[in-house]
């Protein structure tokens, strides 16, 4: 799940490769950390197109529970994505 820039919720289908625009580097862990050296990153929801997304929060307003599964079966079938 990834919370966008103007607080809503969405979440991004694993369908699509993310471009690498839209992925940070963070710095490597402290040499004390029992994952010492490890190197994550942060995505920037802006580089992510908006069709590549399901919202689950919107103008806080929650979207039903039973609709994002659905939401996402459909963005994962549509063939303009393909």
């Amino acid at each position: 799940m990834t919370c966008d820039m103007d607080g809503s919720e969405s979440v991004a289908s694993s369908y699509f490769a993310f471009p690498a625009s839209a992925i940070i580097k963070r710095p490597p862990l402290a040499l004390t950390a029992r994952r010492a050296g490890w190197v994550g990153c942060n995505f920037d929801l802006r580089h992510i197109p908006a069709d590549a997304r399901i919202s689950i929060v919107v103008e806080k307003q929650i979207t039903p529970s039973n609709e994002v599964p659905h939401n996402l079966k459909k963005l994962n079938r549509s063939k303009s994505f393909r």
